[in-house]
């Protein structure tokens, strides 16, 4: 598997709003850049694939939740220094709404956990502050 950091250019990925019944599904990041924070499910789109069927497989692969991809809500910059001026992280992340279609959510791959969570909890949860403004912005 490549390394991710320090990278050449923006690395795309995604990031997937996935709502059942007033709550919003979401993953425990397992690695960096954000490891042990509380996000959307997503991560890097792979070559020959598009942003919607990305956002599908990578719902999937994380949580074990089908969802069918709607549309492109925005798209953010992640980008993280290393402290010395280098760029350690960036990510070009396009955010998706998708609807649940089936399954409950188990932590996979790299998700540390996986779970529904109420928008009343959602203050609650360690989330880094660019992706908590983005998520918020959109419900």
């Amino acid at each position: 598997m490549p390394s991710h950091s320090y990278p050449e250019r923006p690395i795309p990925a995604v990031a997937v709003l996935v709502e059942r019944g007033g709550e919003i599904l979401m993953v425990l990041r397992g690695t960096p850049p954000a490891r042990k924070t509380w996000s959307l499910p997503g991560g890097k789109v792979r070559i020959g694939e598009t942003i919607l069927e990305a956002a599908e497989r990578e719902v999937w692969e994380e949580t074990g939740v089908s969802v069918k991809a709607e549309k492109v809500l925005t798209a953010v910059d992640a980008i993280y220094e290393d402290g010395s001026g280098g760029i350690l992280y960036h990510y070009l992340i396009v955010y998706v709404c998708a609807s649940y279609h089936g399954g409950e959510p188990e932590a996979r791959d790299d998700a540390l956990d996986a779970r529904w969570v109420p928008r009343t909890e959602f203050d609650s949860l360690v989330i880094e502050a660019r992706t908590r403004e983005t998520i918020q912005g959109m419900f």
